[in-house]
């Protein structure tokens, strides 16, 4: 059962993320031989919620949904997050046409650059890398991006040791039809993950 608001859910999680990438303010950068220590920590396959704003639903306090999903990391700058629902943002798209074609895109791998910036606990930006598609509508064929937020504090995730717990978070920014961005989209779309380590 969803009990809590969206605006919640991102203020917790931006708190996490924000604590864990200032909890070591006087050394802000890595060594080589520490970002490899972190990635030690956090590599391979994990499960958990992706938890996004369902703007399908009436009720203020029954807005946010999750669904199952997984994501490799696969080296010290690389992650995979399989399956990527991309037709979630269609409510947030206000061009009617653009809206219903984005509403039938299947899921896709969702490629990702990573860099870790902090080891205790483990932090790492995440620069999803542009999804694109060739859709018709309008009676026409157009490219769509969809832009994600890279290097920037929004997009990024952390990990703790000593209770084994994830969380990271993506947004996606714009989009672009064409070849330039467009004004289609009413806000900013983020998706926060959870998962405990196996």
């Amino acid at each position: 059962m969803k009990t809590i608001t969206f605006k919640t859910l991102l203020f917790c999680c931006f708190a996490a993320l924000f604590f864990a990438s200032c909890n070591n303010d006087d050394d802000t950068s890595l060594t080589p031989e520490q970002r490899q220590a972190a990635f030690q920590m956090v590599k391979g396959q994990h499960e958990g919620d992706m938890m996004y704003n369902d703007l399908t639903s009436t009720d203020p306090k029954d807005q946010v949904d999750t669904l199952r999903m997984s994501w490799n990391i696969m080296t010290d700058s690389t992650m995979v997050i399989y399956q990527f629902p991309v037709s979630l943002i269609a409510e947030s798209i206000t061009d009617d046409a653009l809206k219903a074609a984005i509403a039938k895109v299947e899921p896709r791998d969702l490629q990702c650059r990573t860099f870790f910036f902090n080891l205790d606990p483990v932090a790492f930006y995440i620069s999803p890398i542009t999804l694109e598609y060739n859709l018709n509508y309008g009676e026409a064929d157009h490219k769509v991006q969809v832009v994600f937020y890279v290097n920037h504090p929004v997009s990024q995730g952390s990990y703790r040791t000593s209770t084994k717990f994830m969380s990271m978070q993506i947004v996606v920014a714009a989009i672009y039809i064409d070849g330039k961005q467009s004004e289609v989209l009413k806000n900013m779309v983020p998706f926060v993950f959870a998962t405990d380590k196996k």
